[in-house]
């Protein structure tokens, strides 16, 4: 059974339970499937009281559905959900990734740069973050 099987017969039965919700969203966007990756990101996030949906679970919802706003364009989304992680943990290495990104995408390079410089000082081997730089260094 596929991750997406297992996910959705957990939700068939608890459909308001953040944890399998931010992590079906999350295969949801690994399938480029952004509405429904948005749809169960959101809603995880609405449900982050639920016991088992703690601060590093409300964090990976947060860059993921991050991502996801960026690849459908909505950047002002984007960079709100991915400062709100950063506000919390300055050295999340993901999260200042994609914000590179965003502010890549926005033709923001000085910005795009101190976040990207920052993430590979973080974390050395970080392919994305070695490819992003690459990127914005060429």
């Amino acid at each position: 059974m596929s991750a997406l099987q297992d996910l959705n017969k957990v939700l068939e039965s608890l459909p308001d339970w953040g944890y399998p919700l931010s992590l079906r969203g999350a295969v949801y966007r690994a399938l480029k499937s952004n509405t429904k990756a948005i749809l169960d990101l959101d809603r995880a996030l609405e449900n982050i009281r639920d016991r088992a949906f703690n601060i590093d679970h409300e964090t990976k919802a947060l860059c993921n559905r991050g991502a996801v706003y960026n690849t459908l364009g909505k950047y002002n989304e984007a960079l709100a959900d991915l400062n709100k992680v950063l506000l919390r943990d300055p050295s999340n290495v993901v999260a200042l990734c994609e914000r590179s990104i965003v502010y890549d995408a926005l033709g923001k390079k000085e910005k795009a740069l101190l976040d990207i410089d920052k993430a590979v000082t973080l974390d050395p081997g970080n392919e994305v973050a070695i490819n992003q730089q690459k990127k914005l260094k060429s």
